[in-house]
Order: structure tokens, then C-alpha cells, then sequence
């Protein structure tokens, strides 16, 4: 089995977000094809907010809209754990204050809070497979891109 987190960058192009999708059905078949390899996907809470962030922001209310529920029909089974979602605990206090104290580092080599959370879920599903099964985070983001097992 293979865990794959998705990052922003990847969800905005599965939803074919205006202005942030360039690949959108280059992305959906990438999807269907770790799909049908039976790929486990995390859709972290924190990418949950920036992308409806990124949807809130579309000028057209019309096309917002549809994009909104575009997000919704796509994200929900994720909430549910519905396959091939797993849901994602949501961060504690202590998450959130862990990333805060060590921002500063991370800031300075462009590294932002979402993506601060997204490598603590990698890390934590490394350690939990420990090594028997690939994990990776699917990000369009080269510094997020490393975080992957399949190629250590």
C-alpha cells in the first residue's frame, strides 16, 4: 500500500481551479491511475482551508460557486473515509504550537504553516509504516516533492 498526501497544489489542479490549474485532466488521469494502483489518500485539514481559501477568491460569483461545489462533491467522501480517502486527525493545540515555534526556520527556507503540517503528517505516517509500506506527499511544490519514500 501507498500513502499519498495531497497537497494544495495538486488538489487546485484536480478541481481545475481558475488561475491556479494549468494540467487539470493531466492531474485527474494521474489520479485515476494511483487510484486504480489503490493508493491511499490524505487530504489534510490544513489543504482543506487554503484551497477554499483559493475557491473564496475566484472574481466570477457564479463560476465561485460552481467551484465550490465542485470542492464539496469532492472532498466530502474524504470526510467520510470513503475509498481511496483515509481521513486526516484534525491537529491539536500542541500540533499547531510545535509548527508556530519552529516557523521562523521553516519561513526562511519558504516553507509556510500549511506546508509545515503536511511534513509532520509525512513524518508521522512514516513512522507509524515504519518501512513497509511508500508514503509520499503529491505537491507540485519541489521542497514538499521531496518528502517521499518511494525514491529513498
Amino acid at each position: 500500500m501507498t500513502v499519498c498526501i495531497v497537497d494544495t497544489s495538486i488538489l487546485v489542479e484536480l478541481l481545475g481551479v481558475p488561475h491556479l490549474s494549468s494540467n487539470h485532466e493531466e492531474y485527474v488521469a494521474s489520479f485515476e491511475e494511483r487510484v486504480r494502483a489503490k493508493e491511499t489518500f490524505l487530504l489534510p485539514l490544513p489543504v482543506l482551508f487554503e484551497t477554499g481559501n483559493h475557491i473564496a477568491q475566484i472574481p466570477d460569483g457564479k463560476r465561485r460557486r460552481d467551484y465550490a461545489n465542485r470542492f464539496l462533491a469532492f472532498v466530502k467522501p474524504a470526510l467520510s473515509g470513503n475509498t481511496p480517502f483515509v481521513p486526516t486527525p484534525s491537529p491539536s493545540i500542541e500540533d499547531v504550537a510545535s509548527w508556530l515555534e519552529d516557523f521562523p526556520d521553516h519561513a526562511m527556507r519558504a516553507i509556510g504553516l500549511v506546508d509545515r503540517s503536511l511534513i509532520d503528517l509525512f513524518d508521522r505516517q512514516k513512522s507509524l509504516l515504519k518501512g513497509r509500506q511508500a508514503v509520499y506527499i503529491w505537491s507540485l511544490d519541489e521542497a514538499l516533492m521531496a518528502y517521499d519514500t518511494r525514491t529513498s
